[in-house]
């Protein structure tokens, strides 16, 4: 189930992955086809400057539906279900503030060596499926 659904992501993926690159080769002709009809009108320095400057006001035009569309699309944020605490902080919210702060301290309180050797540890122990076994069997 999970490798099916995998591989119709990865073949949607190459599909926008082929689909944007033969946008990016029509929008390339297109933009020198209008550099060629400008030239055969008005000074070829001007015409490449015209063509630029179409450009830059398409990309930009697009950048602006972008933004209206993705304001558009955006849901309202959830309420939240239990509200206790401080501030109206729920539960969840309350244990993520408590662990923030006893991580700040605790990186406050020690030295980069010792954080480096912490995270050396941890990087070992997510990599090494035989050392997260050993200390499972020691605790």
């Amino acid at each position: 189930m999970i490798s099916r659904l995998l591989t119709r992501l990865a073949i949607g993926a190459a599909a926008i992955l082929i689909a944007a690159a033969g946008g990016i080769v029509a929008v390339t002709f297109f933009i020198i086809a209008m550099y060629q009809l400008l030239e055969t009108v008005i000074e070829p320095w001007l015409a490449a400057l015209a063509t630029a400057g179409l450009a830059i006001l398409f990309s930009v035009l697009v950048l602006v539906i972008a933004r209206i569309a993705m304001r558009m699309a955006a849901p309202p944020p959830p309420k939240a279900a239990g509200r206790s605490g401080p501030g109206g902080m729920g539960f969840t919210a309350e244990i993520g503030t408590l662990l923030g702060k006893e991580a700040r301290d605790f990186v406050q309180n020690n030295s980069l060596s010792t954080l480096g050797i912490l995270a050396a540890a941890g990087f070992a122990f997510a990599v090494s499926p035989r050392l997260r076994a050993l200390i499972w069997k020691l605790l």
